[in-house]
């Protein structure tokens, strides 16, 4: 993985503070879907791969996954 540190003038979210933050999401989905069937998690392709993956950890609910590739152009 390219090492992005110095293209960066400052760091504006800390990758603790990065982390801490998906596992309060993973206990808030938890707590919210408590006693519901299985969540399905849909994950944009390239660039959420890493943030669902880190949630995924965090959700103490039964989950699946599924992918989705998406782009900006199309026809018409």
């Amino acid at each position: 993985m390219q090492d992005y540190h110095e293209f960066l003038a400052e760091v504006l979210i800390t990758e603790e503070d990065l982390q801490r933050r998906i596992r309060e999401l993973g206990e808030e989905i938890s707590a919210d879907y408590r006693g519901e069937d299985k969540l399905l998690l849909v994950c944009i392709l390239r660039g959420g791969v890493m943030f669902l993956t880190d949630l995924m950890r965090s959700i103490r609910h039964p989950h699946a996954i599924e992918f989705m590739a998406v782009s900006s152009y199309g026809v018409g």
